[in-house]
């Protein structure tokens, strides 16, 4: 569940980015797979650094926290983002 809200999330945040700051637009595709790469591992690696977004908490009736949840749809879509940026300007710098 995890991983999916993670790639889920990466794709979002880097179509956002990309819909904000149209120099470093891939594509719907490009974006959208950047955003999985950047939101899929980025999410992962915050996790095993001890950023237990979606950890299951004992007084939650469902084993999920709306906040967990928020936070780690917020810390991955960031990293989608950040991915795609980081892309995008590296391609402006190859193309000029």
């Amino acid at each position: 569940m995890i991983l999916l809200v993670n790639l889920i999330a990466g794709a979002l945040g880097a179509n956002f980015a990309a819909g904000v700051l149209k120099h470093v637009n891939l594509g719907l595709f490009g974006n959208s797979v950047l955003g999985v790469l950047g939101g899929g591992v980025g999410g992962q690696v915050l996790n095993s650094l001890g950023f237990q977004g979606l950890a299951a908490s004992p007084t939650s009736r469902d084993g999920l926290e709306t906040v967990a949840l928020l936070g780690q749809v917020g810390s991955a879509g960031a990293c989608g983002a950040m991915t795609l940026l980081l892309a995008g300007f590296a391609r402006n710098l190859v193309v000029r």
